[in-house]
């Protein structure tokens, strides 16, 4: 898996939240699926989600730098909330 490629360089806290990340971002794209307030529509046709919404999270949690994160698994909660709400929030 490419996040927990990435997430090797960091320290073991954050090393091991590589799998509640992937979980997170899967469920809150279930969640979206499956509400009838977003489907789409002709005059909300921006609401169509797929997957690369969730590789779209993924990558932004692949721009973290170790140095900034050391031992903050906070910090990485942070990063994680931004980045789903930069995709998910934004087209809502």
């Amino acid at each position: 898996m490419i996040l927990s490629d990435h997430l090797k360089k960091f320290d073991p806290k954050i090393k091991n939240m590589t799998d509640s990340c992937v979980l997170a971002v899967n469920k809150v794209f279930q969640k979206i699926l499956v509400n009838p307030r977003f489907s789409p529509t002709a005059k909300k046709f921006h609401y169509i989600f797929n997957l690369r919404d969730i590789s779209r999270v993924i990558e932004g949690l692949l721009t973290m730098k170790p140095d900034r994160y050391r031992g903050e698994s906070a910090s990485v909660a942070k990063c994680f909330l931004h980045e789903t709400r930069r995709v998910f929030v934004d087209r809502l």
